[in-house]
């Protein structure tokens, strides 16, 4: 960027006479010659008056265009295409500007199937504050869109933030249906604390209908030796459908963490607790499940707190604790005592090439019902790794878990389990490692699975993982999971992942992955996935890329999504390319097959 004169503005830089470009040939291939450009660093580009010269030929005159920095958005970008809901169809966005704080671009779609499409874009800027408004409007009315964000610092460093989301049958935002959404926001943020509110209407209207409000404060003080965490949240759910409406389910949480941190260890203290709002309005609105603190005080000690002599070589940590629980359904709701102990981090070696790694936990627990019933559970696991020779090593696992006594809650059930397992590790720290696992559970009688796992590396950009699993009570084999890639780094990386059925003796799935850079002005991206038992495509899309040195242009093909675009960007804003690997339902389409372990 260049200009005859430069001067200040309050939030930025002015040039005059200004030739602007992200091309840094001699002869640029574009070039914006403005009588005048307002810079606002991190914020945006205003330009006025404006020649577009490309290849030294004047093509177009724009009375004003602008850049969000912050949005990093395109300026005027038409976008052309094909998709299955709107047929053919024709972007178009003109931008304009009313002053620096005040300026947008009102957007034009022609589709074959859903006619013209209409909307504006504004940005605006008020003192300590910003926002977008958004509006959209197609068929004849019947679809449109409406949207507020805007974001507002108060004095004392509150920040507000508004959001408001309207919708009819849109589906230019990929939701068919009545939709109102509103979100509001309060934050403030010291050298100690933090503090956030947040508030939200949701309504969705079809044949079965929702009406959802949720609110939630959180407040977290931190001070030398201790933290205070507060958290509120409040929810109310509200359907109707097929004529019938129900009342609305209303909670509210209160919830308290607070931590301090003594000499002989950390006291905590929880409380969780849930209050009924709305008080049993209608029949199985007082059925519950969940679990309330009311409260729950406990200290953990770790060895080093308590600096007991006898247990310096037993890397240990003690929690004692009291709370009064109330859980449902059930209405179990008693005092509960617990005194825990666990051996932590503890490193035996058993000669120059085995070494065992165990950890152990005990715990009591006394309840205060009239039974004075108790609860007295154990577990420990033995690691131990074995190295045979320079490549493989062995690593044996035995755990357990047991427990005598009884508990009236249901989130301190014990289940006990016992297992043995064992694997076999091969690693010739070049281009071959493969795994052979096993085990047993001794608590049910039933072996585990016999998995087996090689990785190859045949050359340097050439690589090979086959993954496969016996079910030995089952006598049956687990899908042959294969993966090759082929990676000529960084010209071209393919990838082919399939899983086949050897039992059946069917394939099951493909996929593929193809990012190849053909030369240095093209780029081809390919995902494609193939159902081996529906014997159908599952996705197929393309992404050619051609270099304009200071633009890309973009050819995008989906069979899944049944949609074609052309589309072009500045690359100096580095804009994502819209859709690419993206499925119908907006998930992202994973070529990968995945492994038994």
């Amino acid at each position: 960027m260049g200009g005859e004169e430069l001067s200040g503005l309050p939030r930025g830089l002015r040039a005059r006479n200004a030739r602007v470009t992200t091309c840094d040939l001699p002869d640029p291939h574009y070039i914006l010659i403005s009588e005048r450009v307002d810079i606002y660093p991190g914020e945006k580009l205003i330009a006025y008056d404006t020649d577009v010269y490309v290849l030294g030929q004047k093509i177009l005159h724009i009375p004003w265009f602008f850049i969000d920095l912050r949005q990093r958005r395109s300026p005027i970008v038409p976008e052309a295409g094909q998709n299955d809901f709107e047929g053919y169809y024709l972007r178009l966005l003109y931008q304009y500007v009313m002053n620096p704080e005040n300026l947008g671009g009102v957007r034009l779609d022609l589709t074959e199937k859903l006619g013209t499409g209409v909307g504006v874009n504004h940005f605006y800027t008020i003192p300590r504050g910003s926002g977008e408004a958004f509006a959209y409007v197609r068929q004849d009315g019947s679809e449109y869109a409406l949207r507020v964000d805007h974001t507002q610092a108060l004095p004392a460093d509150v920040m507000v933030t508004l959001r408001g989301d309207v919708r009819q049958d849109s589906l230019f935002t990929f939701q068919p249906t009545t939709l109102t959404n509103l979100n509001t926001g309060v934050s403030r943020v010291t050298t100690h604390s933090s503090t956030q509110l947040t508030a939200t209407r949701a309504l969705n209207e079809s044949t079965f209908s929702t009406d959802n409000t949720s609110a939630n404060l959180t407040y977290n003080h931190r001070v030398e030796r201790g933290t205070l965490n507060y958290n509120a949240a409040y929810s109310r759910y509200g359907t109707s459908g097929f004529g019938v409406t129900s009342a609305a389910d209303e909670e509210l949480w209160n919830r308290v963490q607070w931590m301090r941190r003594l000499s002989a260890g950390q006291l905590n203290l929880r409380i969780d607790a849930r209050t009924d709002v709305d008080g049993d309005a209608y029949t199985g609105d007082s059925f519950f499940s969940g679990l309330q603190r009311l409260p729950e005080v406990y200290l953990v000690s770790e060895q080093s707190d308590l600096k007991w002599d006898v247990l310096r070589r037993i890397p240990s940590r003690f929690t004692v604790g009291w709370g009064h629980f109330d859980e449902e359904p059930g209405n179990t709701r008693l005092d509960r005592y617990l005194f825990n102990w666990q051996l932590q981090n503890l490193n035996l070696p058993l000669g120059r090439r085995m070494r065992l790694t165990p950890t152990a936990e005990v715990r009591q627990t006394f309840y205060g019902d009239e039974d004075f019933t108790a609860l007295y559970r154990y577990n420990f696991t033995l690691p131990l790794r074995q190295e045979i020779g320079p490549y493989v090593v062995s690593n044996l696992r035995y755990s357990t878990q047991q427990a005598h006594g009884f508990t009236p809650f249901r989130f301190d059930n014990v289940y006990p389990y016992e297992t043995i397992t064992e694997s076999l590790e091969f690693n010739n720290n070049r281009n071959l490692r493969m795994n052979l696992t096993g085990g047993r559970d001794l608590e049910y009688g039933r072996w585990q699975d016999a998995a087996f796992r090689a990785d190859v590396e045949f050359a340097p950009n050439v690589t090979m993982t086959q993954a496969v699993a016996y079910d030995l009570n089952n006598k049956r084999w687990r899908d042959l999971v294969s993966q090759y890639r082929w990676a000529n780094n960084p010209l071209m990386t393919f990838d082919l992942s399939t899983r086949y059925d050897p039992q059946g003796g069917q394939l099951r799935n493909v996929s593929t992955n193809l990012q190849w850079v053909v030369t240095p002005k093209w780029r081809l991206n390919w995902l494609g996935g193939y159902d081996g038992i529906q014997r159908e495509v599952l996705y197929n899309e393309f992404l050619v890329v051609r270099d304009l040195h200071c633009w890309d242009a973009a050819v995008y093909y989906s069979y899944q999504r049944k949609y074609v675009y052309l589309y072009f960007r500045l690359k100096a804003l580095n804009l994502p390319l819209p859709g690419f690997g993206i499925g119908r339902g907006g998930q992202i389409l994973d070529t990968a097959q995945g492994f038994p372990f």
